[in-house]
């Protein structure tokens, strides 16, 4: 059996193994139950903090019916909550139905579900992952849930069910904010996985960095890689203080009279989460924002890397290099599971993939005309020096 082929059945198993932990076993337990006052509307809607009339917001035996005829504001209930010591993950679940729920101008407008998260002065946290559920058109009652971390500057929450300036109707019930841990036998287990995978990846990589005469391409491959490891195993809270100590010092460094990045995000429209006169309307175009450059990385990424790979490593078949770099695209995702609060997306797979494809045909493209160029140079035998 082949080397390649060791290192690629190799890392199946390893991805398999990584998959079957997170996706059949249960990693956390909750440690407080409902931290919701008022959480199945069984005293009306006492504790919530509502936007919208009487024929806008009904319950119906513990369920919450929110109904927009238009997309003018936003229509629904929030409840915040002071965060405790021993709130450091949360669970946030509901039952959720909707019908002809309209698309909005933007792309945050919808049925949602959402965790706000808040630092001490009360800024909203957009760039933090928050959202639980957002849809438009038509569903089943159907239950949405997601475990969030929350980082150090988080000292408040905020449980938000709302139509986001669009029209339709949701229904909510079994809503529940819970405290949760993770058990210590899936830390032990993830630890361990961990520990294997640091170990292995120098080996499985080493085709890809294998002796030979093109040293700043090896060099190239290496760095690329890196970063891409990098990206995949940085906590979100990490990325996100990050960046925001980024953006403080391109303020510094530019003076207070420089409209920088971030001051010019706040000169886009901003919708506000519920409409009232206190709302706090730090809008979700960061978040969208955020994330849509986010996406392209994965994309851009992948076609550097695969450009690299196919201009340092000429000799292997195409088909070789698109299996080995696809592989490592796929398992850069994967390995995003062992990061204390990232997961792992089919869609940001296919992203990876989608970048390893455009970079290999590059990559063959800039070879091909490399021999074109070097063939008009040679032909007829002129030969430099000849």
């Amino acid at each position: 059996m082949r080397a390649l082929q060791i290192r690629m059945i190799t890392m199946v198993i390893l991805a398999g193994v990584t998959l079957a932990l997170f996706g059949l076993v249960e990693r956390y337990q909750p440690s407080a139950s409902q931290t919701l006052q008022n959480a199945n509307f069984s005293d009306g809607l006492k504790g919530w903090k509502v936007s919208g009339s009487e024929t806008q917001l009904r319950l119906d035996d513990g369920v919450l019916q929110i109904r927009a005829t238009n997309g003018e504001r936003s229509i629904g209930v929030r409840q915040r909550i002071v965060r405790s010591p021993d709130m450091n993950k949360v669970r946030l679940s509901a039952s959720v139905k909707y019908n002809g729920v309209g698309t909005g101008k933007y792309g945050w407008e919808g049925a949602r579900l959402i965790l706000v998260q808040q630092d001490g002065k009360g800024k909203n946290l957009w760039e933090l992952p928050h959202t639980v559920m957002l849809e438009t058109g038509d569903g089943p009652w159907r239950l949405f849930s997601r475990i969030i971390w929350l980082p150090q500057q988080t000292k408040t929450v905020e449980v938000v069910a709302i139509l986001n300036q669009v029209p339709g109707q949701m229904q909510v019930r079994d809503l529940t904010l819970e405290i949760v841990a993770e058990k210590s036998a899936f830390t032990m287990a993830r630890h361990s996985l961990t520990a294997v995978w640091l170990l292995l990846l120098p080996w499985l990589a080493w085709p890809l960095y294998r002796p030979g005469a093109n040293r700043r391409g090896r060099l190239a491959i290496a760095g690329v890689a890196a970063v891409i490891l990098l990206g995949a195993l940085t906590p979100h809270a990490v990325k996100s203080q990050l960046r925001h100590i980024a953006v403080e010092a391109v303020d510094m460094m530019k003076g207070p009279q420089t409209q920088t990045y971030s001051k010019s995000l706040r000169t886009q429209p901003k919708p506000t989460i519920i409409t009232t006169v206190t709302d706090n309307t730090d809008g979700s175009f960061i978040a969208d924002f955020w994330s849509y450059s986010h996406k392209s990385g994965h994309v851009i990424l992948f076609v550097v890397f695969a450009v690299v790979v196919t201009l340092t490593w000429r000799k292997p078949s195409c088909r070789r290099q698109a299996v080995y770099i696809g592989s490592f695209a796929v398992t850069a995702e994967i390995l995003q599971l062992l990061s204390i609060d990232r997961t792992a997306d089919i869609k940001d797979a296919g992203l990876n993939l989608l970048g390893v494809s455009a970079g290999l045909l590059l990559g063959r493209y800039l070879i091909r005309r490399q021999g074109r160029i070097a063939n008009d140079i040679f032909k007829d035998g002129d030969i430099p020096g000849a």
